[in-house]
Formats: C-alpha cells, structure tokens, sequence
C-alpha cells in the first residue's frame, strides 16, 4: 500500500483537478520519490493558516505545479541582525550596577573611582577647548571676543589631542569604550530554486509552457484601475517523499514570488517544436521571499 509520502497517493488524493494540474516530468509519479508542490492563493492581508500538508497539497488554492526536486540543492538561510555600539561610561556604570556582585563592587570601587576620575579629566580638556571661543565671546562680547575665541581655540586645538594621548600614555589608562552587541530583529527569509527542464515529448514541451505562463502570471501584480495595482498571489511550497517535509520551515503567512529567470536552453541554443512553438529545453530559477519573519514559536 502506498505512503502518504509516495507522489501518486499525494496527487491522486487532491491535486489533479481542473485547477491544479500542472506536473513535470509527466512520469513524476513512477520516477522521483521526492518531489516539490508550488500552490498559488489569491493575496490576503491576513492569509495565516497552515502550510498545506501532505494531502492537501494544492486544495483550496488556485493552482499549482509539481516538479522535481531543485538541481543544485537546497538552501535554508537566517539571518539575524546585530549592531555593534559603545556604550562607553555609561555602559561601564551599568557593568558595576548590574555585571557585578557586592564583593566585586566593594573590591573595584576605588580602581574605578580612579579610572573614571582620569578618563574623566582627559575629556574635560578638548571639551573645554571646543568651548573656548563661545565662552570668550560671552566675556568679551561682540565680533571681537568670537574672533579672539576662534584664534585661541584654533591654537590650543592642535595640542589637545597630543596632551590626551601624553597622558594616557603616561599613566596606561585608555578609555574602554564598553563594545556590546545590540538585537536589532530578523531578516525575511529567501529562497531560491533552478530546474532544469527538458521535455521528452512534445506534451511535456507544452507542460513547460504551461508552467512558465503559471508563474508569470500569478507572480505579477493585475491592474485593478489607472491608479492602482491589485497584490500578486501568495505562494506555498511543500516537499514530498523520503526525507523530512520539515527540513525547510516556511511561514505559514506564504510568500511572494519575487523574481522569475526562464533560459531556454538546448545544448548551448534554443530549441523549438515546430507544431507548437513550444520550448524543448528550459533553466527555470525562481526567487521567493517570505511575507513575515520566523520566530522561535515557529519551530515546532
């Protein structure tokens, strides 16, 4: 008796009606044990709900396409993002209110009194020269305190950073600028697939063209007036056969589909049937991304 994993008991128990017979080879049932399901859904806002499942790959959407596993493999990336940021004095004052027990602050408190009072003072000093024109202008009061200010400040400005590094040299004190890592959320996820198509019929040269015109035409916006643009459809995609339908984790929200490559290629140039027109040979890349990102929730 077949598995709910064979291809044959996954299609014939929902997938070839009128709407969702798309499949290539045309021996995909008898000749892959593993294979792809791609179902299109008219776009929703809110389109939540479970991936299709094994025998219901296909229902209740608006078409769908069977194909063999991707050459080249497959791929499941995250990304999580981080930013490096200095949180400088501050961020030691938090190391000692919160990084530290009682006896640790107790035995740093007078190295960190110190340190600080140090750091502290070596900042005091190009700050006060940045203030040195504004001041002496308020004292001496009009173009001629600025320009004073100026001068004196274009003077000493030179010097401040030699006099810093002098002292930090002298007393082996440098600023810890207090590096951490701050979350700052989740990339979407991406996918991409390439099939290499070739037919071995004229019918599955039809089957080929059948499926490109699917894709292109769910994946591109319809126009709903002169002013505005109705959403694509929504994508889900299932694996079938012998390994872990899980082993890629998609959102259950779908994704779109955001970019189509078709190469028609025979051997190095395109062919043709002559009855049809149809492609004999075609290298299909699909880019897909997801509409929302994955959580630890989502791992199940």
């Amino acid at each position: 008796m077949a598995s709910s994993t064979d291809p044959a008991t996954v299609m014939n128990n929902n997938s070839l009606n009128t709407k969702a017979g798309l499949v290539f080879p045309g021996d995909l049932q008898s000749t892959y044990q593993d294979f792809m399901c791609i179902s299109a859904f008219t776009y929703s806002r809110d389109a939540a709900g479970d991936t299709p499942s094994l025998v219901s790959c296909g229902r209740n959407s608006i078409g769908s396409v069977f194909l063999p596993m991707p050459t080249g493999g497959l791929s499941d990336s995250y990304k999580m993002n981080y930013k490096t940021d200095a949180l400088g004095v501050v961020g030691g004052f938090a190391k000692e209110l919160f990084g530290n027990d009682a006896n640790q602050n107790k035995a740093s408190l007078g190295n960190n009194t110190r340190d600080l009072a140090l750091i502290g003072a070596s900042e005091l000093i190009p700050g006060a020269v940045k203030g040195a024109p504004a001041a002496l202008g308020a004292i001496f009061g009009g173009k001629a305190g600025a320009a004073l200010g100026q001068k004196i400040g274009g003077s000493l400005g030179g010097v401040t950073d030699s006099v810093v590094a002098l002292g930090s040299q002298s007393l082996g004190k440098s600023k810890n600028p207090n590096l951490s890592l701050t979350f700052n959320g989740v990339d979407l996820k991406s996918y991409q697939f390439t099939w290499k198509l070739v037919a071995k019929n004229q019918q599955e040269s039809s089957n080929i063209t059948q499926i490109m015109k699917f894709f292109r035409t769910h994946a591109l916006p319809a126009q709903s007036s002169d002013f505005a643009l109705d959403y694509p459809d929504i994508f889900k995609i299932t694996f079938h056969g012998q390994q872990n339908p899980s082993m890629i984790l998609f959102s259950t929200q779908g994704l779109f589909l955001t970019a189509i490559d078709f190469r028609y290629d025979n051997e190095g140039h395109p062919a043709f049937y002559a009855e049809t027109g149809d492609p004999v040979s075609v290298i299909m890349t699909l880019q897909f991304q997801e509409r929302i990102i994955l959580t630890r929730e989502d791992i199940k």
